[in-house]
């Protein structure tokens, strides 16, 4: 079956099963190894402190990850305005927190794309099939909005909170 959707005209063909067959769930074993992606937008200036906030949370739970911990940090793209902070010291800023054991990338922003232009990247270096690796992606959240009562910013800490925090409640569902 097919349908025509908006005014280009673009035809969508409906998946079949035989393409997407059903999602089982497989118990895990008794060692998961849990992968790390998280996509970094360092804007500094007014933002950094959202930055900060990111990379604080993201420390205090990293050591629920026994597999690879990937970081990729965007660097000043076309037409970027806002001050960025240099990779460098967005390093430092996960060293001050004691975390150092984590491979990092660099990729220059798209403003239409932001983490999304880091995503396949990271995921081809956890490429797995084996069911008891898992992978936790995010990225920083509010960093474009300097006003801490934006609605983004009690997001992200309810998302770090259950979300991210929460592996044993996750794994146990």
């Amino acid at each position: 079956m097919s349908k025509v959707i908006g005014a280009n005209r673009r035809v969508l063909k409906q998946p079949t099963e035989r393409e997407y067959p059903p999602l089982c769930l497989l118990p895990f074993g008794d060692k998961v190894v849990k992968h790390l992606l998280y996509h970094i937008l360092p804007l500094g200036g007014e933002n950094e402190w959202a930055l900060n906030r990111n990379i604080q949370k993201v420390c205090e739970g990293i050591e629920q990850f026994n597999g690879k911990r990937i970081v990729t940090i965007a660097t000043k793209g076309e037409g970027d305005i806002k001050p960025f902070v240099c990779p460098d010291d967005v390093i430092k800023k996960f060293e001050s927190h004691g975390v150092t054991d984590i491979e990092y990338m660099f990729i220059r922003n798209k403003k239409r794309l932001r983490e999304v232009t880091s995503f396949v990247p990271m995921l081809s270096k956890v490429e797995s099939s084996d069911p008891n690796e898992v992978v936790f992606y995010g990225h920083c959240k509010g960093v474009t909005h300097p006003n801490p009562a934006v609605i983004c910013h009690p997001w992200a800490d309810a998302m770090y909170e259950t979300v991210y925090s929460n592996w044993q409640q996750a794994k146990a569902m």
